[in-house]
Formats: C-alpha cells, structure tokens, sequence
C-alpha cells in the first residue's frame, strides 16, 4: 500500500462512493415523489455522496429519511478521512527518502567544496594583491586599503561557506570527516600553490612564505588601521 498509496486510495474512493450512494437510492428512492428528487436513478444519490465526503454540499439533493441521513453522517466523516490519507499520502510522496536525502547531502556537500575552493583561490589572490600594493604602492594609502577590504570580503565569504559544509557534515563520523578534510586540503593546497608560483612568475615577485603569511596579513591590517 505504501508504493501504490494513491491507487489504493483512489479505488477506494470510488467504492464507497457507489456504496453510500446505492444505500441513499434504496432508502430514498420511494420519497422521490414526495421530495421532488429522482433517486430512482443511481447517478443522483451517487452525486450527493461524491459532494457529501468531499465536504462541498451543493444542496441540490440531499437525504430525505432518517436511515439515508445517517448513511449522509457516515458518508462524511469517511469522506474527511480518505482526503486527510491523500493529503498524507500526497506529503510523504514529496518527502526524501534515506537513499535520496543522503544523494542530495552529497550533492549539497561537492558544490560547497567547489565553492570553498573558489573562495580559498580569491582569499589567497587578494592577500597576495595587497602585499604587493604595499610594498610597491606604500604612499598610496587609499589604493593599499582597497586590496584590503577586497581580502576581508573574501575571507568572510570564505568563513561563510565553511561554517556552510561543517553544519552539512554534523552527522558524519568525526574521524572519517577529518580524514576526508585533510585529504581534500593537501589537494587544495598543491593547486593553490601551484597558482601563486603561477601568479609570482608572472609578476616577478618571490614567493611568500606561507608560515608567516598569517602574522604578516594580522600585521599588515594593523598597520592599516592605526594609518587610517
């Protein structure tokens, strides 16, 4: 019933809408003279159970004796029943399951990461940019502060998309997620590295030396904002 919910429910429908309206026409089919409504034919009594569990009451036929009113009590509270099922039925259909919802964290988690790597590749670029503005350009106070809220806006995007992935991996193992972080920053860095000889060569500049390149960006903002 749960892979084909809405088949069960459907015929399921149809049945007991045939059902309550047989049982209205055989009650209610001697007072069509009186009443004024045809119940001798089976379509009518099956419309007013159909607008009946369905909860509309068009008003056009309704039940005449007191055993087709209480068919009319039952044919509603059934009605209100099958429709809260196809809700229910209608909602877990729009659900992940475990196999889907693990597929989308993974695909969550690989377009994060590409994303980071993008941010790291600016973060690294911007610090080195304004290294360079201040060592060539330190008259140029203005242009030197530029490259540096270039840096901070990369580096709080890049914050950003890290606390991002660490909230996406809050189920993993924690060994196995730092096992996969360190793998996934070695490869990081080799190609970063590889860009900033590439960015190097191209200006002519040596390399920096990436254990002090922390305390020399800490140094280098506090410079800055004790000029400004």
């Amino acid at each position: 019933m749960k892979d084909r919910a809405y088949i069960v429910l459907a015929t399921n429908l149809v049945m007991s809408m045939l059902y309550f309206g047989y049982l209205i026409r055989i009650f209610d089919q001697n007072l069509s003279s009186v009443s004024g409504k045809n119940f001798h034919s089976i379509s009518n009594p099956v419309w007013l159970s159909i607008v009946t569990m369905t909860t509309v009451g068009y008003g056009d036929f309704f039940p005449l004796s007191t055993p087709s009113r209480i068919v009319g009590i039952l044919c509603a509270f059934y009605g209100v029943y099958l429709v809260s099922l196809f809700v229910i039925a209608l909602d877990s259909l729009l659900q992940f399951d475990q196999a889907e919802e693990r597929a989308y964290d993974l695909i969550c988690r690989l377009e994060d990461k590409e994303e980071l790597k993008l941010e790291a590749v600016n973060v690294l670029t911007s610090a080195f940019r304004h290294r360079k503005a201040k060592m060539e350009f330190p008259d140029k106070k203005a242009f030197v502060l530029g490259k540096l809220k270039t840096f901070r806006k990369y580096l709080m995007n890049f914050q950003k998309i890290a606390k991002s992935i660490r909230g996406n991996y809050g189920s993993d193992n924690p060994s196995d997620r730092v096992r996969s972080e360190i793998e996934d920053l070695k490869g990081c860095i080799s190609k970063l590295r590889g860009s900033l000889e590439a960015i190097s060569d191209h200006f002519g500049v040596e390399m920096i030396d990436t254990r002090g390149s922390s305390n020399h960006i800490k140094g280098s903002t506090d410079d800055d904002e004790k000029n400004n």
